[in-house]
């Protein structure tokens, strides 16, 4: 037999990469190929190459980078609402705060121009009742006047001394205690009609004078019997056994 003689299963064979003459495996036995990179044309050879390897990761690792950034946003956004969250609560309280304060501030002015209007008018009216006010005090004194169109008035006899003013008032003190019925009136000095009572007194300024007027009045309203001036100065008393009392001023 010939030396290079080979059956025929030896002769089916596949070059290998050695270009030698080892059997191959079966065309059925042969590892599937690996996939290759997405969106890449169908390739017409079986085997990949080391750039189909590289695409293919490249591919993957920009897959995961955009998916990392992806998942990195979202929890940026979570993170960032979570944080806002109570700040637009306390801003939605603090925009309450503040409508609520402008409201009552409207309301405010509101009032103080009704207050200033107000105000205006009780301004007006005090004006009116003072002119009326003067007009009745112009009126009642000249009432008080045409009262007195019968009446005279002794103001003024100046004596020497103090001691002769108090002698002179004692005098009369003494002539109405001694006759109580027919105290010192105006039949005393020559005048005929109806007896009216003439008072002795001190000169009075015009504030004590005034006071005086008063001190008399109140008397008659509160059961005084007595009220009398001294050196100037008004007392009152209820009885001759009550302490007096000095009048300074109109109550």
């Amino acid at each position: 037999a010939s030396p290079n003689w080979a059956c025929s299963l030896c002769t089916t064979k596949t070059k290998g990469r050695n270009n030698d003459n080892t059997p191959s495996r079966s065309q059925r036995n042969n590892r599937p190929h690996k996939r290759v990179a997405l969106n890449s044309p169908p390739k017409t050879d079986s085997a990949l190459t080391r750039d189909d390897v590289r695409d293919v990761v490249q591919e993957l690792f920009i897959n995961e980078i955009e998916n990392l950034f992806i998942r990195l946003g979202q929890q940026i956004r979570s993170s960032i609402s979570a944080e806002l969250t109570p700040i637009k609560k306390e801003m939605s309280a603090l925009k309450a705060s503040i409508t609520f304060i402008n409201e009552q501030y409207d309301s405010v002015i509101i009032k103080l121009s009704s207050v200033a209007v107000e105000m205006k008018e009780i301004h007006e009216e005090n004006a009116s009742l003072r002119s009326v006010n003067m007009d009745l005090t112009a009126k009642i004194n000249e009432l008080e006047q045409y009262a007195r169109g019968n009446n005279i008035e002794i103001q003024l006899v100046q004596f020497n001394s103090p001691r002769v003013r108090d002698t002179f008032l004692e005098s009369s003190i003494k002539f109405n205690k001694s006759s109580t019925n027919n105290r010192l009136n105006s039949s005393h000095i020559g005048l005929t009609g109806e007896k009216t009572p003439i008072f002795v007194v001190e000169h009075l300024s015009t504030s004590n004078k005034a006071l005086h007027s008063a001190a008399r009045s109140a008397a008659k309203e509160r059961g005084y019997k007595f009220v009398w001036v001294r050196n100037g100065r008004i007392y009152m008393r209820k009885s001759k056994t009550s302490e007096y009392k000095l009048i300074k001023k109109i109550e």
